[in-house]
């Protein structure tokens, strides 16, 4: 019996099953889970296993009623808001996504993945103060391995809106606060592209 290394609260699932989807034998896989949870209701692992495989149909809509199944059997799990926010975007539904990925925020403020996305899903909406906010917000709030992409991804925004100069700031803020060798590559990069557009206008 497997949990896929989540929450114990989501439930355990027969290792026939775990094989099925991990060898992408999904229609195998579908079949023995919908009739897993006729005698497991409450089992959410199965019902994120549904949800993967509908997202591999692009069936989106499904996906996410499956996932939705999830928050009602552990509502503490945080992930389960990130594939809900992800199926709302490849539907365009983006107030929708950033709802989902806003309650992600609640459940692991620390972690900038949800802020970002949240973040995406307001610029997505056409609201970029709201997006920058959202931003500003987390700067506070991520972990430190985090600090470097939320003023990374700050930085695109302005770039985006033409705040050359908040850019160029949040890009700087970005490469000091980065930990790894490939963020850091990544903001000197932009760094350089934004003093180049300074000095010669492109």
């Amino acid at each position: 019996m497997s949990n896929t290394g989540t929450f114990k609260a989501l439930g355990d699932l027969p290792d026939d099953i775990v094989s099925d989807f991990k060898n992408k034998e999904y229609k195998i896989c579908k079949e023995k889970c919908t009739n897993f949870l006729v005698s497991n209701p409450d089992n959410g692992i199965a019902f994120i296993y549904l949800g993967k495989i509908a997202e591999s149909e692009k069936d989106y809509q499904s996906a996410i009623q499956h996932y939705k199944k999830v928050t009602e059997i552990e509502p503490r799990f945080p992930y389960i808001w990130s594939y809900i926010g992800e199926n709302y975007t490849e539907l365009e539904k983006h107030k929708e996504a950033y709802e989902a990925f806003t309650e992600e925020i609640a459940l692991i403020p620390y972690k900038a993945a949800p802020w970002c996305m949240a973040s995406l899903s307001a610029q997505k909406m056409g609201d970029h103060e709201l997006a920058v906010g959202i931003l500003k917000m987390a700067q506070g709030k991520v972990e430190k391995e985090g600090q470097s992409i939320i003023a990374y991804a700050l930085g695109a925004l302005e770039e985006v809106v033409g705040n050359n100069d908040e850019a160029l700031v949040n890009y700087v803020q970005g490469q000091m606060s980065a930990l790894d060798e490939e963020n850091k590559l990544i903001s000197a990069k932009r760094i350089y592209k934004m003093l180049k557009k300074k000095q010669y206008g492109c």
